[in-house]
């Protein structure tokens, strides 16, 4: 009997050294690869060179205890803008587009238009600085065959057949004012207005 309770005993010790020892080897073993790399992460770079080190811990440090709004203020830089109309003008009709051109530098306006018959149509262009008119211009200009548009689709801007229209301003006002007429009295007129904003 009292054999039997030693090698129990034994027994439980060593099935316990085992598991311990298992646990240990498990709880001590590093991490995999994949979890050895670490990212830089731009928010813990608090002096903003590149590098997180002590110059960084140190700042935190000083600041340690310290409370406050936690909202992070991100200044995002928009340095050029774009956007495009679509114009179906009957005979003898007008539309009018405005595009703001507050904070950029340059202008650049493209117009695509055709008609069935490839007439003339007048784009009158009105400059204005804080919604007074400031200067204005009137273009007369001649439409696309609708067979160039089978052959050549007219988008994207970047392709196929040019601009009927095509002019880049320094930016000195506020709004562009551009109006479409149509000149014909018996065919539509269909285009498209593309501008580009920078700064």
């Amino acid at each position: 009997m009292g054999k039997e309770v030693v090698c129990l005993n034994l027994r439980s010790f060593l099935a316990a050294v085992a598991l311990t020892t298992l646990m240990l080897a498990l709880t001590l073993a590093p991490p995999s690869g994949s979890q050895l790399q670490r990212q830089y992460d731009p928010w813990a770079d608090i002096n903003d060179d590149g590098l997180i080190d002590m110059r960084d811990i140190a700042y935190e440090g000083r600041l340690f205890g310290t409370t406050g709004d936690p909202t992070k203020h991100v200044v995002i830089k928009h340095d050029w803008s774009e956007g495009n109309f679509s114009f179906s003008l009957g005979p003898n009709e007008n539309k009018r587009f405005n595009i703001s051109a507050k904070g950029f530098e340059t202008l650049t306006l493209y117009i695509k238009a055709w008609s069935r018959d490839v007439h003339s149509f007048q784009v009158y262009l009105g400059f204005l600085v804080n919604g007074e008119r400031a200067d204005e211009q009137v273009v007369t200009i001649r439409s696309y065959s609708p067979l160039v548009i089978m052959i050549i689709p007219p988008q994207p801007w970047g392709w196929g057949w040019p601009a009927n229209f095509r002019r880049t301003y320094s930016v000195t006002f506020s709004e562009l004012i551009v109006w479409i007429w149509n000149n014909s009295t018996s065919y539509a007129l269909w285009g498209n207005i593309y501008y580009h904003l920078n700064t």
